[in-house]
């Protein structure tokens, strides 16, 4: 197999960027006396639900490229206005919005990607992560689930956090068009360190919508995809990209609904076929983990077919905010986490796995290429 990391420079500039940028972010850390650090920390919820309340009540698509008052927006939301500026002065205090003069706000380089309208919008994934199905976990089961080991979703909906979207249609879409604008947060340009010319076919389990497979399949004519999740997901993923993609892009690829640990999953044509797993396995607890690695290379029938997973590799220790962040919400909704490298090795050993290369890309993941021990 060629080598699959590209842009090493990039990769390597990027984790220089991080490394400083996760040193400014522990500067209040260092600066604050601890008491009030301790107390700042201790009520940045109140900014994350004043967050969530302009996002759900869609303030930043009301105003426009001009600066508004606050009476006109209450006025077009139907708002209490007194209120309305209070929530909206402490956005501002936080660096969301700005306030141009009294009670009259603009947009700003953070509140933009509130706006529907824009490329980069993340107000599905801020309302995902604030909606009530997923903060009462954290409110209601969280110290349970820390003294017993069961999972706070659990707890509080009576089943696992995808069983339950899987009956809940407006949790369900809401997460898969948050998990959709993912790259919202992280741009795509990770998708360009791996060099996916070494394959011809891509088989995305878990591919959600199908948005990265559409980037991958942009830059590379060559490859065709099948994007493999649950019914809910994929019934009617190719028609909600009409109009917005490419058709010789959407051409070159097929939905297939299933789940990865009942169904058939779709099965390789050549050995230059890659199963694609993003941000799957930190889903799964360890023996679900083999398991599925498993039943990919039981649906290989005989092919030597690739399996490349992009998920997280936490150091053994002094882990960043950004990765201990994401474990911690696993530990809210799923069985699964956040692994080390030694935690990802004793996977594969258990699958009859050999891990062949890892590939840093720009993002807080990295690309582990797998192959079937011979």
């Amino acid at each position: 197999m060629n080598k699959l990391q590209k842009n090493i420079r990039k990769t390597k500039r990027f984790e220089r960027i991080m490394n400083i940028a996760y040193w400014i972010a522990d500067l209040p850390n260092k600066l604050t006396p601890a008491p009030f650090r301790l107390m700042q920390i201790g009520s940045l919820f109140w900014q994350s639900r004043s967050l969530y309340l302009a996002t759900k009540l869609g303030i930043a698509d009301v105003i426009l490229s001009e600066p508004m008052a606050t009476k006109d927006i209450a006025k077009k939301l139907n708002l209490f206005e007194p209120n309305l500026y209070r929530l909206m002065r402490f956005l501002a205090s936080i660096g969301i919005f700005k306030e141009v003069s009294h009670k009259v706000f603009a947009h700003n380089k953070l509140s933009l990607p509130l706006v529907r309208s824009q490329p980069n919008c993340v107000s599905d994934m801020i309302l995902m992560h604030n909606c009530e199905e997923m903060t009462l976990p954290w409110m209601d089961a969280m110290e349970a689930g820390i003294k017993d080991g069961e999972i706070p979703f659990v707890q509080c909906h009576g089943s696992e956090m995808f069983s339950y979207m899987n009956n809940n249609k407006e949790l369900n879409d809401l997460f898969a068009n948050a998990m959709d604008s993912v790259e919202s947060l992280t741009g795509l340009d990770y998708l360009q360190d791996f060099n996916w010319r070494c394959f011809d076919r891509i088989i995305d389990l878990g591919g959600s919508k199908g948005s990265k497979s559409i980037a991958i399949l942009a830059e590379n004519t060559t490859l065709t995809s099948v994007v493999f999740d649950r019914d809910a997901v994929t019934h009617d993923a190719k028609e909600s990209w009409k109009n917005k993609i490419n058709d010789q892009i959407l051409d070159r690829i097929t939905y297939v609904g299933g789940d990865l640990f009942s169904s058939n999953l779709p099965i390789p044509t050549s050995d230059k076929n890659l199963y694609l797993l993003i941000a799957i396995f930190h889903l799964l607890d360890d023996a679900d983990s083999v398991a599925l690695l498993k039943r990919i290379t039981a649906s290989m029938d005989g092919i030597n077919a690739s399996i490349a997973i992009v998920d997280a590799v936490l150091p053994e220790t002094q882990a960043s905010i950004t990765q201990t962040s994401f474990d911690m919400q696993m530990l809210m909704g799923t069985k699964g986490c956040e692994r080390t490298a030694t935690q990802w090795h004793n996977l594969f050993e258990q699958a009859n796995l050999e891990l062949v290369e890892t590939v840093a890309i720009r993002t807080f993941a990295k690309v582990m290429v797998l192959i079937k021990r011979s």
